[in-house]
């Protein structure tokens, strides 16, 4: 979570373990979606695209990166 005071972005929370899904409504939506997480635990179909865990997600640089300067 980030908050932006004026110049300043300060993360106010952030957690990477899994265990969390009960806190964010993000999983629960986006494993409803027809590739899901696209994790390679998933037992998907051949030819579904998968990767490492948290391989899709942005990280904390990114997303400052998004606000700008």
């Amino acid at each position: 979570m980030f908050l932006r005071n004026s110049d300043t972005v300060y993360r106010t929370w952030h957690t990477t373990g899994r265990g969390v899904e009960q806190v964010s409504h993000t999983f629960p939506l986006i494993d409803v979606l027809p590739y899901g997480r696209g994790e390679e635990w998933q037992d998907s179909p051949d030819g579904w695209p998968q990767g490492p865990t948290y391989a899709g997600w942005l990280d904390s640089p990114d997303v400052a990166r998004l606000y700008g300067q």
